[in-house]
């Protein structure tokens, strides 16, 4: 009986989450209904009306930093008017998120089990400052995050032929989601990014090579104007290192060597973290956040990419935040603090938060996976042994494997 009103109490604060989170989002798109004409969709727009018209929109002058695959597959956008367009682009997106949301809070166990819905009350309580940049300039990151998302997944129960699809989709829509093949690599599922990097070379093959070969000559020229990097909500290494000094030398030095220890580090941490998912997720969400670093350009609105980070990391805290070391939990913790000051912020915004927020989530994540070892608490009756966090406090141990599904476990590995 008590079991029973625990899972209709569950239930029921389910339905509100997920009732907030639809408010939250048709509440956005309502608002911001009217800029179907500003940036960035006013772009994309230009660009596949062009392209539909069979003007290719990769020219020498143009400046659009954007991949053919990416404006091709908005092409069917242009059938409709353009306030209807918006529209129906913004309701993709969305569902593109919450898909991708549930998909990793499935990972933690049921959906209707207490460590699931409280993982998903921190993504509700952090939508604002997830979603609504992502709304306002209405881009296409959610999209990206449920390809790389399934990629995951897929990877997690030996798919690697469609994980290296999904993965090799995400490449060739933004390009820079190509840095979570680290993941996959150091990993040590070499298949994956071996059929990634074959179903890469379809797709653009299938997008026409020379619209790729024309579209690097137009990126490497709107990448080199001044004005793209003096931009004080930029999160990328690249843009704020612009921010301090002119000296080209120092710039291309600095760059690279921030660019090196990056890689090491997140290399160093997925070789170092436990199985289970837990861990799994949070190394993947490693790995989208150096894709955001290391990105030429990278704004606010992308930051919900990194959702694998903040689920699993809120998880881990939720359930054992005393086991936690110090550093890892007060890194997270000012990254989240990070995106949410200066959206209220102009001051804020100025002093390029929103780039130190983005690595302290990089750098405590890091440390929650790779950093000195912790333990998870026994069980109540102490009849359970203690044994490291990854392999005692995955999901695996709180639910037995679904049936056509390796154990979580086994998919770590």
């Amino acid at each position: 009986m008590a079991n029973s009103r625990e899972g209709r109490r569950i239930r029921r604060w389910l339905l509100t989450l997920a009732l907030s989170a639809v408010a939250l989002s048709a509440n956005y798109v309502y608002r911001f209904r009217f800029r179907y004409s500003e940036l960035n969709f006013r772009f994309y727009w230009d660009w596949t009306t062009q392209l539909r018209a069979g003007v290719a929109p990769w020219r020498p002058q143009a400046d659009i930093v954007y991949t053919p695959a990416f404006v091709e597959a908005l092409v069917p956008l242009t059938w409709l008017k353009p306030a209807h367009a918006w529209l129906v682009w913004q309701f993709l997106q969305l569902a593109a998120f919450f898909a991708a949301v549930l998909l990793l809070a499935r990972e933690l166990g049921p959906l209707a089990s207490r460590r699931a819905t409280a993982a998903l009350g921190v993504v509700v309580l952090l939508l604002p400052y997830l979603l609504a940049g992502t709304i306002y300039v209405g881009s296409g990151v959610p999209l990206l995050l449920l390809l790389v998302t399934l990629a995951w997944r897929l990877a997690r129960r030996k798919r690697s032929g469609w994980a290296g699809l999904m993965l090799a989709g995400a490449t060739v829509l933004k390009v820079y989601p190509a840095c979570a093949a680290g993941y996959f690599l150091f990993r040590r599922r070499y298949r994956v990014v071996l059929w990634s990097a074959l179903w890469t070379l379809v797709l653009v093959a299938l997008t026409n090579p020379r619209y790729w070969l024309a579209g690097l000559w137009g990126a490497s020229r709107a990448l080199g104007q001044r004005d793209m990097y003096a931009q004080e909500r930029a999160l990328s290494i690249a843009m704020n290192l612009y921010a301090v000094t002119s000296e080209r030398h120092f710039y291309l030095a600095a760059l690279a060597a921030a660019a090196a220890c990056l890689i090491a580090s997140a290399a160093y941490a997925t070789l170092k973290a436990p199985t289970g998912a837990e861990a799994d997720g949070i190394v993947l969400g490693l790995w989208l956040a150096v894709s955001l670093l290391l990105a030429p350009v990278a704004w606010p609105h992308e930051i919900a990419l990194l959702m694998p980070l903040y689920l699993y990391a809120a998880d881990i805290l939720l359930q054992r935040y005393r086991m936690v070391p110090v550093a890892a939990r007060s890194l997270l913790l000012a990254g989240a603090v990070g995106i949410v000051v200066p959206y209220y912020s102009s001051p804020a915004r100025s002093l390029h938060l929103y780039f130190f927020a983005l690595v302290a989530q990089y750098l405590g994540g890091c440390w929650l996976v790779a950093g000195p070892g912790w333990r998870a608490e026994p069980a109540s009756t102490g009849q359970r042994p203690v044994v490291p966090w990854g392999e005692a406090a995955g999901v695996g141990a709180s639910r037995p494997p679904r049936s056509g599904g390796p154990s979580n476990s086994e998919a770590g590995r």
